[in-house]
């Protein structure tokens, strides 16, 4: 469902929510409507008013059978005397012609070509003509400074106005050098011979005409010659190289941050200060002709109290062992510039109704609303700052409850709730947060080496299927564009799939089956058939273990302690297992998987456990073909309010399916009890943000089309849906019956 782009477009204003008014750059990406059709083949498109833009497609919304396709973001670019407040959008012609910025090279510092131990030490060199910026990524080491070999250099994209590079090279943890190796039997008998002797790095750098430069530096310790492995004696380190750096009044330790300008060069760490603090800092110093950064006291990614317990400490590494865990990574940002542009780049967001009306707040186009039901909502976001972890390696994780407020989530879909949240309040805080956590996702709760996701709390070996999960690694990709993003979320999306194929047939999925929305996240974002397709198969396979009743067991398993998953029954697990055919059911109506959805949810109501005036779910249900949880215990664990979340989607779904208004009012029940309680842990945030958010706006039935701003309201489901305020743009004489301003 579209509508008329160039319509709404007049009315839309974009607000600056980072970024001062200093700022020389300006970015915004701009959600499009399915079949929107931008660009259109004259080259018009949505461009900032009365500034020069340059606009790059971003991601494709599915075609075909279940969707009108179409470009799914529009990166908007521009160069700024000063960044305003707020801007408007219009139809109109986007900047053509050639790059004439800050131009791009690989340069080669040393090097040996010999056929034993061949080197190549590189340095990307960005020149703004009368300016020059060189960037090593590097190692310190116990032999001492190792910087990037044999770096590439590839354009992503590039227009008038900006450029898109990333450069890749491997940094060698111990350096061989002529003479190292041994005389007889190369290159065989070396001793590096695939060894793990390497960490990746990498550079996205977005570059502006005017000399601004968006920079994102990473470590990678993935694999290439070898399985991969732990990396010991290293610290990642960043070289930057200009006339007039290093100063003399480098800090040594670094807490805070910095900007280090000189000749016509500033580099700013804002974007890494998050990074460091008092009592982890960074360091700076002069070396190798240049200055060099840690931007972290060492890596350290915290796991959890079962990794205590198994492990022997809570942490994967610790700062002071200089240990690069395997398939460890960390991305840094820096703001630079090249010539008298402030090297600081603004970021806009435009209204929440625009996301809903695009699709990006829902799974369909739906208007956001504000009602009594939004103070759960409210809850929701101030969970992600009270746990959130910062100024240390693990910027950005945000904890898994407020019990285990130390141990991060790894949780794949907390990322996209953050975002999400970010749209519905437009609040600079909450997207700033989001970022970091999506960037913490990919980098740190990935294992670059495994395409995995971690398991949360335990660190290697431990794994498990349901924590494949890559919405926040998309919800990045489609802000900055940063192909780190989606090629992690393909690459753990893509592993999960054949790892649930080689383990069927099987007696359990359940929660296992929460990995399908990272296949159906991707589609969404790509239009790639395959993954729409990958999403379907595996449908097929959770339904295959719908117990008779309606009800699914816990998750997949194996034996010993690992196949207990496969007698227990929970009704929070089933609702995970639900969760993705519901996803898939806002993409094609298909009777076999409305009927899975309808027979667990009936299975809900007969299953729901009344206390006083309101309605439960017990957190477990069963165990065995038997034995049935102690009505006890069944009430003491209702007294978590974990159904809040995920049933506002699964019997709000069934409800507008059905015309049923008594799925509704048995999740209406066990939210009047909860409706002001904090939220006290990470998953139930994120699916308040998601799902009660939905269902608020489904039952308000506010939509843009090509009728214009319409309103269909469930009462019969809902007396309230009447009440709510829509969030909506309201053009003189335009108002829909029943639509209101929100």
């Amino acid at each position: 469902m579209g509508f008329d782009l160039w319509k709404w477009l007049e009315s839309l204003e974009a607000r600056r929510i980072n970024g001062s008014g200093a700022a020389s750059a300006i970015t915004l990406s701009l959600p499009l409507p399915s079949g929107g059709g931008v660009p259109e083949e004259n080259g018009v498109s949505p461009v900032f008013g009365g500034i020069a833009t340059q606009g790059r497609p971003l991601g494709e919304w599915p075609g075909g059978a279940v969707g009108d396709g179409g470009v799914r973001r529009f990166l908007l670019s521009a160069c700024v005397e000063s960044a305003p407040e707020r801007i408007g959008l219009r139809r109109g012609v986007a900047e053509t012609g050639s790059f004439e910025g800050p131009a791009a090279r690989i340069a080669i510092l040393a090097a040996n070509h010999d056929r034993v131990a061949p080197y190549e030490i590189n340095e990307l060199v960005l020149d703004g003509g009368n300016a020059e910026l060189g960037v090593r990524v590097g190692l310190q080491t116990g032999e001492g400074l190792h910087w990037w070999q044999w770096v590439r250099l590839e354009v992503l994209h590039e227009g008038p106005v900006c450029r898109e590079i990333r450069a890749l090279g491997a940094i060698p943890v111990h350096f061989d050098r002529p003479g190292d190796e041994p005389e007889e039997g190369m290159p065989f008998s070396h001793p590096s011979a695939h060894r793990h002797n390497h960490v990746r790095g990498e550079i996205f750098a977005r570059c502006f005409r005017n000399g601004v430069i968006d920079l994102r530096v990473r470590h990678i310790n993935g694999t290439f010659f070898s399985e991969g492995g732990d990396v010991e004696d290293a610290v990642p380190v960043i070289g930057f190289r200009a006339k007039g750096l290093p100063p003399d009044d480098l800090p040594g330790e670094v807490t805070a941050a910095m900007r280090w300008a000189g000749s016509k060069v500033a580099i700013d760490t804002t974007p890494a200060a998050t990074l460091v603090g008092p009592e982890r800092p960074g360091r700076a110093w002069r070396a190798d002709g240049c200055l060099v950064y840690q931007p972290y006291t060492g890596v350290e990614p915290k796991a959890g109290k079962p990794a205590a317990i198994i492990r022997g400490d809570h942490f994967l590494a610790r700062a002071g062992q200089r240990r690069i865990p395997r398939g460890a990574a960390r991305t840094v940002g820096f703001r630079c510039s090249l010539g008298e542009a402030e090297p600081e780049i603004a970021t806009y967001l435009v209204p929440d109704w625009w996301y809903g009306a695009t699709g990006e707040l829902f799974l369909e186009p739906l208007l956001p609303v504000r009602d009594r039901f939004h103070v759960t909502f409210e809850r929701a976001v101030e969970y992600f700052f009270k746990r959130a972890h910062t100024h240390c390696f693990d910027d950005g994780a945000v904890g898994r409850s407020d019990r285990l407020p130390e141990e991060p989530g790894w949780e794949g879909e907390t990322a996209f709730g953050q975002m999400l949240a970010a749209y519905h309040t437009g609040d600079a805080d909450v997207y700033d947060l989001a970022l970091r956590s999506c960037y913490h996702l990919a980098d740190v709760a990935t294992d670059h080496v495994l395409h995995s996701v971690r398991m949360h709390g335990y660190g290697p070996p431990a794994m498990s299927l349901s924590m494949q999960r890559v919405g926040g690694m998309v919800s990045g990709f489609l802000e900055t564009g940063d192909p780190w993003f989606l090629e992690t979320a393909e690459a753990v999306a893509d592993r999960a799939w054949h790892w649930d194929t080689g383990h069927w047939p099987r007696r359990s999925i359940g929660r296992d089956a929460s990995y399908i929305r990272s296949l159906l996240a991707i589609y969404r974002c790509t239009g790639n058939e395959l993954y729409r397709l990958r999403a379907r198969e595996a449908i097929g396979r959770v339904m295959a273990t719908q117990l008779p009743d309606g009800s699914y067991r816990q998750q997949g398993g194996t034996v010993g302690i690992h196949s207990h998953v496969n007698l227990t029954i929970k009704p929070w697990m089933g609702c995970a297992a639900t969760e993705a055919i519901v996803d898939y059911l806002f993409l094609a109506e298909e009777t076999e998987l409305e009927t899975a959805v309808l027979r667990f949810a009936d299975w809900l109501l007969d299953h729901k456990v009344a206390c006083g005036d309101a309605t439960f779910w017990p957190y477990f249900y069963s165990h065995g073909d038997g034995e049935t949880a102690s009505e006890a215990d069944r009430n003491a664990r209702t007294r978590e309010p974990w159904h809040v979340e995920y049933l506002g989607l699964i019997l709000g779904w069934a409800a507008v399916r059905t015309g049923n208004a008594d799925y509704y009012r048995a999740w209406e029940d066990s939210w009047s009890r909860y409706a002001a309680s904090r939220v006290t842990w990470d998953h139930g945030a994120t699916k308040v943000i998601q799902h009660l958010a939905w269902l608020r706006a489904r039952l308000a039935g506010g939509r843009i089309g090509w009728e214009g701003l319409t309103r269909s309201p469930l009462p019969e489901i809902s007396p309230a849906a009447e009440e709510a305020a829509i969030r909506a743009p309201v053009p003189p004489g335009k108002a829909a019956p029943g639509v209101r301003s929100g």
